[in-house]
């Protein structure tokens, strides 16, 4: 719902950045991989709509709200910023 309406308040050619936690497609033992599955459990604890998604989840949802071309643009750590374009 969020993307859909900053979908249709951007004009075309727009993007909006999206700066969160991705989860790794496979399951990783590295730090900030156990960082970011112990968030998402916690998410689900605390919101039962609450989790943490993978970059293609992410992109799907993205799809679904209208945006045509999505870019991960950088990670830092348990963070990435995901770049979402309008191109009408």
């Amino acid at each position: 719902m969020i993307l859909k309406n900053c979908y249709e308040a951007l004009p075309n050619h727009g993007k909006v950045i999206v700066v969160d936690m991705v989860i790794p497609e496979a399951p990783e033992t590295s730090l900030s991989a156990r960082s970011l599955f112990q968030f998402d459990v916690y998410l689900m604890n605390t919101n039962v709509m609450g989790k943490e998604r993978t970059e293609k989840e992410l992109e799907s949802l993205a799809k679904e709200a209208g945006f045509s071309n999505i870019r991960a643009a950088c990670s830092a750590f348990t963070f990435s910023v995901v770049e979402l374009f309008k191109n009408v």
